[in-house]
């Protein structure tokens, strides 16, 4: 959901950044760093997409039902610049929150660091109470908003008859975004464990290794 995934950006490149702490504060410059070039493939082909596909599939649930606008992207350029500033402030945060982590790493601010990790956490999870209700409904807004959207509590039902207008959505329709945020959510949850462990095995074993010097063809 767009009010929960830009906060978490921010709080996942911060998170990164604790991981590979200890490499962080020998490094000044972060210009050609492997840190912050695994933080950006992690953003731009894990993280963003991510959003951006649920935001394209089903607007109405991805804002959690809050913008009518939103569902309406044809022929709408503003709907269709809004896709894109979300597409690109999922990247720009999520490497906000590393430069900034790293920031604070290279001056020995761990306590400042990890006050800003958890309120960046706490703000994401915070984002669901603006409707406890949403992730829990799939429709268009104007179904939710009558109350005739499919709650996942009816996904155990037979029946593929519409909900409320004649072409509304569907049981059916319901259990394939559900199975779609299934396997969307399991490629973020591998993509986002993997990255960890690649940001920890860097951190604690590649920053001793000495760089292999090349002369002329030679090592």
């Amino acid at each position: 959901m767009v009010q929960v995934d830009v906060p978490a950006a921010f709080a996942m490149g911060q998170l990164y950044a604790f991981i590979a702490r200890n490499s962080l504060r020998r490094e000044a410059s972060l210009l050609g760093n492997r840190f912050i070039t695994l933080n950006n493939w992690y953003v731009t082909l894990i993280l963003a997409p991510v959003g951006l596909f649920l935001l394209v599939g089903w607007p109405g649930w991805e804002t959690m039902y809050r913008w009518p606008w939103a569902e309406s992207v044809q022929f709408h350029p503003l709907t269709a610049l809004f896709y894109v500033l979300f597409l690109a402030a999922m990247v720009v945060l999520g490497n906000a929150g590393f430069i900034m982590a790293h920031r604070f790493y290279l001056r020995n601010r761990d306590r400042t660091a990890k006050r800003w990790l958890i309120i960046s956490i706490l703000i994401s999870l915070a984002a669901f109470l603006i409707d406890i209700r949403a992730p829990f409904s799939i429709g268009t807004i104007d179904e939710y908003r009558r109350g005739e959207s499919v709650k996942v509590t009816r996904l155990l039902a037979e029946a593929q008859t519409p909900i409320g207008a004649p072409e509304g959505t569907t049981l059916a329709e319901a259990r394939a975004f559900y199975i779609s945020w299934f396997f969307i959510m399991l490629y973020w949850l591998t993509g986002s464990i993997l990255m960890g462990v690649k940001f920890y095995w860097d951190d604690k074993f590649k920053q001793h290794q000495k760089p292999r010097i090349t002369i002329e063809g030679y090592t």
